[in-house]
């Protein structure tokens, strides 16, 4: 799975220390385990990262990353896909979950955000020229 993102927010999510959505691994037992065993808590991550995927893109995001986790994960993905995607019906309609996708997920709010805070950059560094030009700034 790919995960489009600025190299900021890169920086961000792989600085995190704890990536931990919102006590869910601790409710579910998993805290140790994803404090202890690296490579564990790297897959929880990219579940948790679904929260940064275009909302339209999720449910496919979702459903390859299911298949590439193993058995170890299933009552995670279980819990993932009951809470906040909506569990499977027989006939392959989703049921609502409990926390809709336009409720949970950042892509918009973290695209949003860089680019204000492009925008701010820009304008600070046309301010700083613009008050070096003047001589008002050394």
């Amino acid at each position: 799975m790919l995960i489009f993102a600025s190299s900021e927010q890169l920086y961000i999510l792989q600085s995190c220390d704890d990536f931990l959505v919102d006590g869910t691994f601790k409710a579910l037992g998993y805290q140790n385990r994803y404090q202890e065993d690296a490579k564990f808590a790297h897959n929880i991550n990219k579940i948790a990262a679904v929260a940064f995927i275009p909302p339209c893109d999720v449910l496919h995001a979702y459903s390859r990353l299911a298949l590439d986790l193993d058995d170890d994960y299933q009552h995670i993905l279980n819990y993932f896909e009951d809470t906040y995607i909506g569990p499977l019906r027989p006939n392959n309609a989703r049921r609502q979950p409990t926390f809709s996708i336009e409720f949970w997920y950042m892509h918009t709010r973290t695209t949003q955000s860089s680019m204000l805070l492009l925008m701010l950059e820009k304008t600070f560094g046309f301010i700083t020229a613009k008050l070096r030009f003047l001589g008002t700034l050394s």
